[in-house]
């Protein structure tokens, strides 16, 4: 496959995003976005509309990616080259989110309610889909629209997502269309629909047998690169499982070191996910993205994957649960 055959754009929304841009990419701006709150997605359904999906294999990703997934386009490109003939190449930049448990539950981690708001959404249009017993899968897993799809996965995403954009726009009167356009973390200022839509990604492939797809996976190099020692582990170890194991639907239940080590994670995150850690979270990111210590973190590349680790290291509030920090209130 020739990557001349690639059409791969890079979003941006403002010039100061422009340095951020992959060379790799063709920048897309989306600056004057008529439905900004609507992110990546409002991109997709234009472009799709347009036709502008039917010949190439084609993505659009956020100015963040390689902030977000440590990659760089030579690499997306070669991922793409070594897996031929697959319907859409997805890279998920957050593997460790799989210790939240499905894409659903993770969501509830940080947008309270967000389960049940995107289940009333898929039963208003007659989907058939339980999203909380979605399985636990690290290949089905992603986050933030990095994918790159062949026109038969741009029809089949587009056809599971457009009614559903059409529904809240023709109903923008209904409580429901109300709820999913409100704030669903005022932290980062985004709305519920832009969470919810950007998990429509996973919820397709991981009902959606039909569907051939290569889910980028970080060597234990990497990640021992991007996380501690006992995460890079389980994650390389996860991937691996999930190979010996192609057609298990949560093939997590058949070891039991990796459920300890989840069930490990799950104490310590329902103790962080308290209302009073969340409401210190929500006020402390603004202040934290334009503090100079973050902009001097920006500039290191290590340090800039470990953000948000540093980030809970230098507020003690959020990591109240670990007995070997300091600051545990």
């Amino acid at each position: 496959m020739e990557t001349a055959k690639y059409l791969i754009h890079q979003i941006y929304y403002a010039p100061g995003q422009l340095h951020s841009l992959d060379p790799a990419f063709l920048p897309y701006d989306n600056s004057a976005s008529e439905r900004p709150q609507e992110h990546e997605f409002y991109v997709f359904q234009k472009e799709y509309l347009a036709g502008n999906t039917k010949e190439e294999i084609t993505a659009f990703l956020s100015w963040k990616f390689q902030e977000k997934t440590g990659l760089d386009g030579a690499t997306l490109f070669r991922f793409c080259n070594e897996n031929p003939g697959r319907d859409v190449y997805c890279i998920n930049p957050f593997p460790i989110e799989i210790c939240y448990g499905n894409i659903w539950r993770q969501g509830e981690m940080w947008t309270p309610g967000i389960t049940a708001i995107a289940q009333q959404l898929l039963d208003r249009c007659g989907y058939g889909i339980d999203l909380a017993n979605l399985p636990r899968q690290l290949k089905s897993m992603a986050y933030c629209n990095y994918w790159v799809g062949t026109p038969r996965f741009w029809d089949r995403y587009m056809a599971f997502c457009l009614p559903l954009y059409r529904w809240i726009h023709n109903n923008p009167d209904d409580p429901l269309s109300q709820r999913l356009l409100s704030m669903g973390d005022t932290g980062r200022k985004a709305t519920y629909f832009s969470f919810i839509f950007e998990r429509l990604f996973s919820t397709l492939l991981a009902t959606d047998k039909s569907i051939s797809y290569a889910a980028y996976q970080y060597s234990r190099a990497e990640l021992h690169e991007r996380y501690p020692g006992c995460y890079a582990n389980f994650l390389a170890d996860l991937q691996e499982l999930e190979e010996r194991r192609p057609e298990d639907r949560e093939p997590v239940l058949h070891s039991r070191r990796h459920q300890r080590f989840l069930r490990r994670q799950d104490l310590a995150m329902r103790l962080l996910n308290r209302p009073w850690i969340r409401q210190r979270f929500n006020r402390g990111w603004p202040r934290w993205e334009s503090s100079s210590l973050r902009q001097k973190i920006q500039e290191n590349r290590l340090l800039r994957k470990r953000e948000m680790e540093l980030f809970h290291l230098l507020n003690p509030a959020y990591v109240h649960w670990r007995r070997d920090l300091p600051g545990r209130g």
